[in-house]
């Protein structure tokens, strides 16, 4: 698509690739202000449920307005293409940041996981749940901190799941719940879950269960928290493995009941652990 025109944006270069879509550096015309387009690949567009998955993202990022969730610009629908348009983030995901230093500071994930909890309870807050919650769809801007994205598997929480061919579409294997691997509902305690395990991995350097295969990561987490190893527990302060526990309890009751309780409970040890993520 590299100097085509969907709309009136031009297609500079590619940006990402993944399952469902592509993203490009676009350039409005004619005011030559840049974005990012998001755009479904062709040979999915024969899938209404799909289109229609597509389209609901669009929507949400359109309704949820936050300093730490990716801005809408706009969205396209010409001939055979769909396409949204979102602000162009110049700045890493916390995977790639991941892949350079593993385990990061105690102060850095506190400040981010608060960050993080406020994007989520404002998304709560108009009934929209994320689902799935990973390094990769968490950008880290300078003078900004956390952008959330992707927003491909949110759903109402009043709402049913989007199916392709009957397959529910409910998150990425390592990081998905209790409730998303046994098919039971999904709410706000879901992406809690997700982002007790996204603080695991930002304090200890490892994927949840990543001493197991992927089926037995996914069916562990059924039945087990994930484990802080002997290590762990003298570089890691023993509150903040305890908030991490609370937040992956198997039972979403256990757990806690929002992302505003998890984010003021773990905004207690930022007073003591101030980060330069700003």
């Amino acid at each position: 698509m590299i100097g085509e025109t969907v709309g009136k944006y031009q297609v500079l270069a590619e940006l990402g690739s993944g399952a469902m879509a592509n993203v490009y550096k676009v350039e409005e015309q004619p005011s030559k202000a840049q974005f990012a387009m998001k755009v479904l690949h062709p040979f999915l567009n024969e899938s209404k449920s799909i289109v229609e998955r597509f389209r609901r993202e669009s929507k949400v990022i359109a309704a949820l307005r936050h300093d730490h969730i990716v801005k809408f610009i706009d969205y396209v629908e010409e001939g055979e293409t769909f396409a949204f348009i979102m602000e162009l983030i110049d700045a890493p995901t916390l995977e790639e940041i991941l892949i350079d230093t593993e385990r990061v500071p105690e102060k850095f994930a506190v400040s981010l996981i608060i960050q993080l909890c406020s994007a989520l309870q404002l998304a709560h807050s108009f009934h929209i749940i994320h689902r799935d919650i990973k390094p990769s769809n968490i950008f880290v801007a300078q003078g900004r901190g956390v952008i959330l994205t992707d927003f491909g598997f949110a759903k109402p929480l009043f709402g049913t799941a989007l199916t392709v061919d009957g397959a529910k579409l409910m998150g990425t294997p390592f990081y998905m719940s209790p409730e998303q691997v046994t098919g039971e509902p999904t709410d706000p305690r879901t992406d809690v879950y997700q982002t007790g395990l996204l603080l695991y991995q930002l304090v200890t350097g490892r994927v949840p269960f990543a001493n197991k295969s992927t089926f037995e990561a996914i069916t562990a987490r059924t039945k087990e928290q994930p484990e802080f190893t002997a290590e762990d527990k003298i570089l890691i302060s023993e509150e903040l493995v305890r908030r991490v526990l609370k937040a992956t309890e198997v039972a979403p009751a256990a757990r806690y009941q929002s992302a505003q309780e998890m984010g003021d409970d773990v905004e207690l040890l930022h007073h003591s652990k101030r980060s330069t993520i700003s």
